[in-house]
């Protein structure tokens, strides 16, 4: 027949294994709960800033005329510091995944860094493009300008019978290559 005693013992014990296996009101352990939303709230920040380089990008193309200090820290270096910290997010989010400290599901999540590092590394390769095209195109030297109109001198035939300038067929445009 059991003492007094074990009884007791076996309380204690389990009173100690409820406290070992608290869970909240989502049923997972607080440090989980803890690393999912550092995780999400990080992945946000990553976001909006990300989104903030590639529309600022798209608002300001193309990059001909003057280079200002401004476009190249925002367009090169943040859009740098963008791409290794979404690298380390998604290489940290692997190191949870592979240690099982977050749910395997949770790697379905990466095809949103995916998506966003292939738009941030487009945003940095365009501005670059657009410079090394500006500086390696003598005739973009002087900044983009719209194309005018030839000038056109009037024929003396026709301008004696006042009929107005006329106008020379333009030569053939040859198709513009870039390097």
């Amino acid at each position: 027949m059991p003492s007094a005693n074990e009884g007791r013992d076996s309380a204690k014990n389990s009173v100690a294994l409820e406290y070992a296996t608290k869970r909240d009101r989502t049923g997972l352990p607080p440090t989980v709960v803890v690393r999912l939303l550092i995780m999400a709230g990080t992945c946000v920040l990553l976001s909006v800033a990300s989104l903030w380089v590639v529309y600022s990008n798209a608002n300001d193309e193309p990059y001909f005329g003057t280079i200002r200090k401004s476009d190249a820290l925002l367009q090169v270096g943040l859009g740098s510091v963008l791409i290794t910290l979404w690298l380390g997010w998604c290489g940290v989010l692997m190191v949870l995944t592979i240690s099982r400290k977050v749910n395997r599901g949770l790697c379905a999540v990466l095809i949103w860094p995916i998506i966003v590092l292939c738009f941030l590394g487009a945003s940095v390769n365009g501005y670059v493009s657009d410079l090394i095209t500006f500086q390696t195109t003598p005739s973009l030297q002087g900044g983009w300008q719209r194309p005018t109109s030839p000038v056109v001198s009037p024929s003396p035939s026709v301008a004696a019978a006042g009929q107005g300038p006329a106008t020379a067929p333009s030569p053939p445009s040859a198709p513009l290559t870039l390097p």
